[in-house]
């Protein structure tokens, strides 16, 4: 009986863990995902208004753009400009 209710306890658990993950995911700006991004070192390609791709480490977010190097160039990018975002290996 104990382990019938621990297990139905743990299930309802991971249950609520993974409600409380996707209600993050889904609260987050772009902006929150950018500093995440460049928190991590990330690399991701942007798709901009326009139509136009970029690509590079994030190096930096702020409140209304980010900075991407890659070849060793910068690249300031505005976040009202970002229409995807793909992140690289």
């Amino acid at each position: 009986m104990a382990r019938q209710v621990r297990a139905r306890f743990d299930h309802v658990l991971q249950a609520e863990q993974e409600a409380w993950a996707v209600s993050v995911e889904r609260s987050t700006s772009l902006r929150d995902r950018m500093i995440q991004a460049e928190d991590r070192g990330a690399r991701v390609r942007l798709q901009l208004v326009g139509g136009d791709w970029v690509e590079g480490l994030v190096r930096a977010a702020s409140a209304d753009h980010l900075v991407l190097t890659a070849r060793g160039e910068e690249r300031w990018v505005m976040l009202e400009a970002i229409l995807q975002v793909v992140y690289r290996p």
